[in-house]
């Protein structure tokens, strides 16, 4: 009896001793992929499949915030009481386009539509100020200071849409390529269409302009644009 029972032993202690080591090289090649999928050599999050963190949270409360914007929409306000004006750029740190940290947008009219571009597998689209708010409530809006320049922009974002809403998205392309584009490009190329170079960018061969870098501008009152409306955590 003795002799079957200590060979058992043997095995079963051998087993727990290898274990460890088992689950710690699992796990390493899990961290090696996952990080392989995740950060791309300039550094910028490439991750098509991010989750915007509203989603996640109550459907109730998504509602309940979509429900507010369009009441403010439809008086011509945001949901603090800000007017809304056509040129506003918005962005978001709830939801990242694929590709970028952040998202961006930008108010085309009055009444709060936005164009801009998901991501990967996307085209520039319009939205509500509704379903923005819906998505995003941590929304900082930056306005600039030449109501004419900003309104020209978000009129020539609106046309843009419609013109091309099958230009592809992407990242590496020159900034004035109107046939792939990302959130945060499409404002830009708004204002640029009437002369406003926003973060003097290259417009021969490559160049790009961040969702964040707009939230800086604002901040630090560049190129004619303030930080006028902060909504949620930052």
């Amino acid at each position: 009896m003795f002799k079957k029972i200590i060979p058992l032993v043997m095995l079963l202690a051998l087993f727990f001793t290898a274990a460890p080591q088992l689950v710690s090289t699992s796990y390493g090649a899990g961290a090696d992929s996952d990080f392989s999928n995740t950060i791309a050599p300039s550094g910028i999050i490439s991750v098509d499949s991010l989750v915007s963190p509203a989603a996640l949270a109550d459907p109730a409360s998504a509602k309940a915030r979509e429900a507010e914007a369009a009441t403010a929409a439809a008086r011509g306000t945001y949901p603090n009481g800000l007017s809304i004006e056509g040129g506003d750029v918005l962005i978001t740190n709830n939801t990242s386009s694929a590709g970028l940290t952040g998202h961006a947008g930008i108010v085309t009219d009055a009444t709060g539509n936005i164009a801009s571009i998901a991501g990967y597998g996307y085209h520039p689209a319009m939205q509500s100020l509704a379903t923005w708010f819906g998505n995003n409530p941590n929304t900082i809006v930056i306005r600039n200071s030449n109501t004419s320049l900003a309104h020209s922009a978000g009129s020539w974002a609106a046309s843009y849409v419609s013109l091309h809403s099958s230009a592809s998205y992407g990242l590496v392309n020159n900034l004035l390529n109107l046939n792939e584009v990302y959130c945060s490009k499409i404002p830009w190329l708004a204002y640029y269409s009437f002369g406003l170079n926003v973060g003097g960018k290259y417009t021969v061969g490559y160049d790009i302009t961040l969702p964040y870098e707009w939230k800086d501008y604002g901040q630090f009152n560049q190129f004619g644009f303030s930080k006028v409306a902060t909504f949620g955590n930052w």
